[in-house]
């Protein structure tokens, strides 16, 4: 499981502080830099596989090539024999699996002992389930997701998983069919083939994560409202940190619907942002596992992959989809997930805006967590603007569970929020306009500052006379 945030450390690199504990840091496989340093490093493109294991069969290494993959960094092993690699292995495990869901496991890896390679990496191995026919070289499953691995390994983006390498492992399994004949019935064997039994995909990408936002969202919260003082004054600076997440995640977002990677309703949650070494938020992969994943519900219901982010005007039948998200809708989705931010910010715990929306719904079994959606809650008579005054009392809270220093530049992008949920998607902001809103977020104290690269990407995307015309821009941190 992924650990919670620890007290800040005194240890600085070129970066600037690692918030987690240092024994938590691959010091033996070198140190983590921030994703920012990691591409200018061109870290990325230092992986290359050993010559030992390779596959060279047609039916194998011509979808690689179709896909536009590089053979030097995506690696099938060829095995006569039944056996297949177990996970992690080649790679070498870090401390204990950073998170499972349905059919991926992650680790914290180091690279394998043939390969020199200086960062810690996040390996995920998905285990292929393909239901048109069986798992194989020329199965539907494994074309997408080497589109999808193809589309990943393009994306660079300091608030962005960066693909650096994959591998594709498999085991045999030998299927004969046998017949009885003559008087003695004798068994004689008809024919004998081998099908695959068993077929995975790893993918290794960088930085490996120390948890998601959801729980930075409870550690922070129970950080407020717990009797511990100590741990309080500890985690002063998440407060900060969480600030400055949503300028980041704006252009983060809008980078992704520009890559036309394929960005879905699912793929916008909580768990889906990851936290790295430096307390920085990175939006995890995108689109590799849904080809392996089988709906457990009836046709028309939501399943355990849906979250409860779906924008009001999306036909739950058509949400997997590659193009059933709009961009109006993923301002929704996006708005959903600062909803429970600034409610977190404010004191409260992260599924209250849920509870109290429900309760006040017309719609009945929004109560149960597995079926709750905002635009359910919100179609049912709940009233946002009633919640939002919820969160404007908390400016007379007397329970110390508000940092002050929060109350006033947080309440201040409410109104944007409440933008951003609107039903009719017309109404709702663009996601290009939206940075802008919270920029002033970036400059509370403990904060990282502005960030560098997403203040330059939006400068850079600016009417050059609006450009020219703006204010002075203040002292940035690097990312």
């Amino acid at each position: 499981m992924m650990s919670a945030p620890k007290r800040p450390q005194d240890r600085v690199l070129t970066a600037g502080p690692i918030f987690w504990e240092c024994g938590s840091v691959d010091s033996v496989n070198g140190q983590p830099v921030t994703l920012k340093e990691f591409l200018e490093l061109h870290d990325r493109d230092k992986f290359e596989w050993d010559s030992a294991g390779w596959e060279t069969e047609h039916a194998w290494v011509e979808p690689v090539r179709q896909a536009g993959l590089n053979l030097a960094t995506h690696k099938v092993f060829h095995h006569r024999g039944q056996e297949y690699l177990r996970p992690p292995f080649p790679f070498l495990q870090v401390g204990e699996a950073l998170g499972d869901s349905g059919s991926t496991i992650t680790y914290r890896v180091k690279a394998p002992v043939d390969v020199t390679y200086p960062r810690p990496l996040a390996l995920k191995v998905i285990v292929c389930r393909s239901h048109d026919r069986p798992p194989g070289p020329d199965s539907t499953a494994r074309r997408s997701t080497l589109q999808a691995l193809s589309k990943l390994s393009g994306i660079q983006h300091p608030h962005v998983v960066v693909y650096v390498a994959s591998f594709e492992d498999y085991c045999l399994s030998t299927r004969q069919i046998r017949q009885r004949r003559g008087r003695k019935q004798e068994i004689s064997t008809l024919s004998t083939s081998q099908v695959i039994k068993k077929h995975i995909f790893g993918v290794v990408v960088y930085p490996p994560a120390h948890t998601n936002l959801q729980v930075f969202l409870e550690d922070f919260h129970d950080s407020q409202t717990g009797e511990d003082s100590t741990r309080k004054s500890d985690n002063t600076w998440m407060g900060a940190y969480l600030c400055s997440y949503f300028g980041c995640l704006t252009r983060a977002m809008l980078y992704l619907w520009n890559s036309g990677i394929g960005i879905q309703s699912s793929d916008i949650n909580l768990r889906k942002i990851l936290i790295d070494d430096y307390g920085l938020p990175v939006i995890g992969t995108i689109g590799l596992t849904r080809h392996f994943e089988t709906p457990t519900e009836p046709a028309g219901r939501l399943t355990k992959y849906k979250t409860p982010y779906i924008p009001a005007e999306t036909d739950e039948s058509s949400m997997d989809h590659p193009d059933s998200l709009t961009l109006p809708g993923l301002v929704y989705s996006l708005g959903c997930t600062f909803f429970e931010m600034t409610s977190v910010l404010l004191g409260l715990p992260r599924d209250n805006p849920r509870e109290w929306l429900g309760l006040h719904s017309h719609n009945a079994g929004l109560e149960e967590p597995h079926w709750f959606t905002y635009r359910s809650a919100l179609a049912g008579g709940a009233k946002l603007e009633d919640y939002f005054q919820v969160l404007r009392a908390r400016q007379s809270n007397t329970d110390k569970s508000v940092m002050p220093k929060l109350i006033e530049p947080v309440l201040k992008i409410l109104p944007i929020i409440g933008e951003m949920l609107e039903v009719k998607p017309e109404k709702r902001p663009h996601l290009k306009d939206l940075y802008p809103s919270f920029r002033h977020l970036y400059d509370l104290p403990e904060s990282p500052g502005r960030c560098e690269s997403c203040e330059e990407e939006w400068l850079q995307s600016r009417p050059r006379q609006e450009t020219d015309m703006s204010e002075e821009r203040p002292k940035q941190t690097k990312v």
